[in-house]
């Protein structure tokens, strides 16, 4: 026998053992995983998942382990999930930022980040993720009756930043979509800068409300070098002899580090901050503007 066959031998068997291992602990168990496609928000880029008709059933053993949280907002069991598979699962392994799998199991309901370590010649896959947390329910749309596509959820200045999207793509901080190479920038507004600029909001006859706020606003930009990052931080300052905002201090585009070790080198990523003051009816109004122009593709979720 060579060298190589006899690596497979040893290969073949340790396979044999993990898989009877494998089927003695789930007991021919399977979990059903759904298929849901993601929903931008045109008004201010909130992300939601939405159930499409798509199943598949997958043989394997699920295991969780629970940790209480208690934070000052929420107290809730966090439920950390292992789901171990006899083969890999080619679907969980695309990369398609549009699509996520949950699956189900006794009453959980959970999706995957990561994939362990993979040691191959052991021949069993194990898939790590989090049931989804109870603030996080409301992003997961089951069923399209109810849901409103329409109504802003953010309260601030970003369905604003989010309309001036001439130069590149600009998206909600930590809500930019997955994958994407430069060019395009990131906001982030600075919740604790929020401030009231008048007394009390303004009421008008048919009781729109009106509140004058101010905010402090960053640009996070990838891909761009100095010529066309001052040019676009020009777009966004010109943006404000309109009435959408008015601008209080003077922005000035800044360098920062983002790495990656294994190539030793460092980003085109820049940024720059500016503290502005608008009025939160007039950031609604901007919304609907997007909500008229923007094309709405929910069709591709199914209702139940």
């Amino acid at each position: 026998m060579s060298v190589t066959e006899a690596a497979s031998s040893v290969n073949t068997q340790l396979n044999a053992t993990l898989l009877a291992g494998l089927e003695s602990l789930d007991r021919n168990d399977s979990v059903v995983f759904t298929q849901y496609t993601r929903f931008v928000l045109p008004a201010d880029g909130y992300i939601f998942w939405l159930k499409t008709a798509n199943t598949m059933t997958i043989q394997g053993s699920f295991h969780y382990s629970t940790d209480r949280i208690q934070n000052s907002d929420e107290d809730f069991d966090k439920n950390q999930v292992i789901f171990t598979a006899e083969s890999d699962i080619d679907t969980f392994n695309d990369i398609a930022p549009s699509t996520i799998w949950i699956g189900t199991y006794d009453g959980i309901r959970f999706a995957f980040s990561r994939r362990n370590p993979l040691y191959k010649v052991a021949g069993i896959y194990h898939y790590v993720g989090d049931a989804i947390y109870p603030a996080m329910e409301t992003q997961i749309i089951d069923t399209l009756t109810g849901f409103d596509e329409t109504s802003v959820i953010v309260s601030d200045s970003m369905p604003i930043w989010l309309s001036l999207n001439a130069i590149m793509p600009i998206y909600p901080a930590f809500l930019s979509q997955q994958n994407i190479d430069p060019v395009y920038a990131t906001v982030d507004i600075d919740s604790n800068s929020q401030t009231a600029l008048q007394a009390a909001p303004y009421l008008d006859y048919i009781s729109n409300h009106w509140q004058l706020v101010q905010e402090t606003v960053k640009f996070t930009i990838y891909g761009l070098r100095n010529n066309l990052a001052i040019d676009f931080q020009d777009y966004i300052l010109n943006a404000s002899m309109s009435d959408l905002f008015g601008v209080v201090d003077m922005p000035i585009i800044k360098d920062e580090k983002r790495t990656q070790t294994e190539l030793s080198v460092i980003a085109m990523k820049k940024s720059f901050q500016i503290t502005i003051n608008y009025y939160q009816q007039r950031a609604r109004n901007i919304a609907q503007q997007l909500i008229t122009s923007a094309t709405l593709q929910i069709s591709t979720a199914t209702t139940p």
